[in-house]
């Protein structure tokens, strides 16, 4: 007799693994009908032990070891193998890794044997989406089997449907209805010419997959935003490396992980003037403005022409960060996410970034109990408001997250954005919705300051990308700084010199950032004491491997949050005994490896 732990593949079932009894040795990755809530259901075998190993366990349960399995296949070797790499390299657990990546075909038949190519390789395409495409529809003509094309958001998935109907592909999207889903995963696992998924598909068991793409490689819509946190880039690489296929990524400019020095970016784009605010204003003696009268001047003449302009802003809501004038606190809920100044009901409040902790504008810091709350920053809301009041019979339309929550509202605002002499203001999640085949005369970077200062070690590349992302799209670019000197804006300008790609890769180096090391960052909250015990736990999990801790944040009176990084050398990741204490924190620990934030 056997004691197994199951991964149910079914809706509202309990979070983890269940123990059931077998009769038989089933080995991890075996599918199973299982008894749950008087139901049977499909789920994955994570684990198998005997009733003699695991008869301690037994008596301390408070249940009883359900029967009745039913053996109905196995996962493919090749993604098992994938998904096991996986898991040790994001020190996550394995059944939370399988329920991620091969939840979405609970209800399908998976099949047991898959083709296995002739060989890995790694490949990388430098140039903006319209080139990036050509190369696409090549690589694809070119394979025999399937192509498997990952697209990191909704909008570009769109376009890539209609720029690559030849292949008639079979899309692959969480945001379709159920029986939509349903039917698109069983074409897909009929190994079609061409099959274009967002990030959760990064691992399905295509038969004859022979070439997986991973476009705009960057997107931070690859990192899966719940635990366990998975890089779809590096899935990518592992699944392709058990398959034994090629892998291409594509991205402008790529980022440096993937990078030959070597590279040079010299495809022609739009027009760009990089203009020193801080000049301006002495000249003219103005005051500070989100959307400053340098640029006021290129809207009123674009608009003037009829034509439309898009405006990038660095986040949104209407201040980022609100910190305590008294104390110098930043303001953050109980799980220590920093809260930022927004609109909600046309109501000034306190938000958290994913919505749910809202609390009133006029509150007190929770450190010192002071009134004094100082918002800093620029979001979108604030460059609209100054706009609206600069441009008041110009159509505007807001382009975040809070006021563009379905992909219908999307396409309404780029209806609404066709009309002549309109404006958009959005953040990064406006780009990918404008169109590379249709440029629209002018795009503004608000201010190139707010996006370089973003508390991301990524952020200067960050900043190049964005920027030639929005000189793809328009005729002509406006960027407006205070720091004119960094060399980020001269990549922007020039992305053939090769200045700011040598200068990051120093800095990197000489911190040992990737790519020449790994970050690993551990953090959870609680009080001084717990947090004590906390960091002891970490010290211990890491060993011989240096460890720095973080200061500490206030979250409320009597709560701290805290933060520690574990720095390896350059080639030590993935380490399986440091990565299997890592997964076994429990889950008031949130680990993340090379996250873009250290905090």
């Amino acid at each position: 007799m056997y004691v197994i732990d199951v991964i149910p593949f079914a809706a509202g079932a309990p979070p983890g693994a269940l123990s059931y009894r077998s009769t038989d040795a089933l080995t991890p990755g075996t599918l199973v009908g299982i008894p749950l809530r008087k139901k049977r259901v499909r789920g994955i075998v994570v684990s198998c032990s005997s009733v003699r190993e695991a008869k301690a366990q037994i008596k301390r349960a408070d249940f009883s070891l359900s029967g009745s399995i039913e053996v109905l296949g196995a996962v493919p070797e090749p993604i098992q193998r994938a998904i096991q790499n996986i898991a040790t390299y994001h020190a996550a657990t394995l059944g939370s890794v399988y329920l991620q990546l091969l939840g979405a075909l609970m209800a399908e038949e998976i099949p047991e044997e898959i083709a296995v190519g002739s060989g890995y390789t790694h490949r990388t395409t430098e140039a903006p989406y319209l080139t990036r495409l050509e190369t696409y529809k090549a690589e694809i003509e070119n394979v025999a089997g399937t192509t498997l094309l990952i697209l990191p958001t909704l909008a570009e998935l769109t376009r890539a449907k209609e720029a690559l109907k030849e292949f008639k592909p079979v899309v692959l999207s969480g945001a379709a209805p159920a029986a939509q889903r349903a039917n698109a995963l069983r074409k897909a696992l009929a190994s079609p010419k061409l099959v274009l998924a967002t990030p959760a598909y990064v691992a399905i068991p295509v038969p004859n997959l022979t070439l997986l793409i991973l476009d705009r490689v960057s997107a931070g819509a690859y990192r899966f935003p719940k635990r366990p946190y998975i890089d779809t880039a590096v899935a990518a690489r592992l699944v392709a490396t058990e398959r034994s296929i090629p892998l291409l990524y594509g991205d402008f400019p790529l980022p440096l992980e993937h990078r030959s020095p070597d590279a040079s970016l010299n495809d022609t784009l739009g027009t760009i003037s990089v203009l020193d605010v801080t000049k301006e204003e002495e000249k003219q003696g103005t005051t500070f403005k989100a959307v400053p009268d340098v640029l006021r001047t290129s809207i009123q003449e674009t608009l003037a022409q009829g034509g439309r302009i898009a405006i990038l802003c660095a986040r949104r809501g209407y201040a980022p960060a609100v910190v305590c004038r008294t104390c110098g606190a930043s303001v953050r809920d109980e799980q220590g996410r920093a809260l930022t100044l927004a609109t909600q009901k046309g109501e000034r409040v306190l938000r958290s970034s994913d919505g749910k902790t809202v609390r009133e504008a006029d509150a007190v810091c929770d450190v010192c109990g002071s009134w004094n709350l100082l918002p800093l920053g620029i979001g979108v809301e604030r460059v609209c408001e100054e706009l609206s009041a600069a441009f008041p019979d110009t159509p505007l339309i807001r382009f975040d997250t809070d006021a563009i929550r379905t992909p219908a509202m999307a396409r309404k605002a780029l209806e609404a954005f066709e009309a002549p002499g309109s404006i958009a203001a959005g953040t990064e999640f406006m780009l990918p919705w404008l169109s590379p085949e249709k440029p629209i005369e002018l795009a503004l970077v608000a201010s190139a300051d707010s996006l370089l200062a973003l508390p991301f070690w990524r952020s200067r590349e960050r900043f190049v990308r964005l920027a030639l992302t929005l000189r793809e799209r328009a005729v002509h670019t406006c960027v407006a700084t205070r720091r004119i000197d960094d060399t980020a804006l001269s990549a922007a300008e020039d992305p053939s010199k090769d200045t700011f790609f040598t200068e990051e890769r120093s800095l990197r180096k000489a911190l040992g950032y990737p790519p020449y090391g790994t970050l690993i960052t551990v953090a959870t909250t609680g009080t001084s004491e717990q947090l004590r015990d906390a960091a002891e736990r970490v010290q211990e999990i890491a060993g011989s491997n240096p460890v720095q801790a973080l200061p500490e944040r206030s979250i409320s009176s009597g709560r701290m949050s805290r933060t520690w990084v574990l720095q390896l050398p350059e080639g030590v990741w993935p380490e399986e005994s440091l990565s299997k204490k890592l997964s076994g924190l429990p889950p008031s620990f949130r680990v993340l490896i090379d996250p873009d934030s250290l905090q």
